[in-house]
C-alpha cells in the first residue's frame, strides 16, 4: 500500500502532522521526502495501468507474439522518473 503525504512525514520525521511536538522540517527534507512521495505513486499508477491492458485487443491489432508484452512495457516506462524533482 503507498502511503497517504501525511504516513509518509509521519515515516520520514518520526511525528504525525498534527503533533505539538512536530517541529518545522528542513527544506531539503521535505523536498527529498515529497519526491518519494511522488516516485512511489507515479509507479503506482503506471504498474495498475500496465497491469490492465487488454490481452486480446492488444493481440487483435499486432500480429506480432509479444505485442502485449511490448504494450504492458511501454506504459511501464511511459513516464520518466528523473521528472520527479
Amino acid at each position: 500500500m503507498i502511503p497517504t503525504a501525511e504516513e509518509l512525514i509521519k515515516d520520514q520525521i518520526g511525528v504525525s502532522i498534527s503533533s505539538s511536538r512536530l517541529t518545522p522540517m528542513d527544506k531539503g527534507e521535505c523536498i527529498i521526502c515529497m519526491i518519494e512521495f511522488a516516485n512511489m505513486h507515479v509507479k503506482q499508477a503506471l504498474r495498475e495501468a500496465s497491469e490492465s491492458v487488454d490481452c486480446e485487443l492488444t493481440y487483435f491489432y499486432s500480429s506480432e507474439r509479444n505485442a502485449f508484452d511490448k504494450v504492458k512495457e511501454s506504459i511501464l516506462k511511459a513516464y520518466n522518473l528523473e521528472n520527479i524533482k
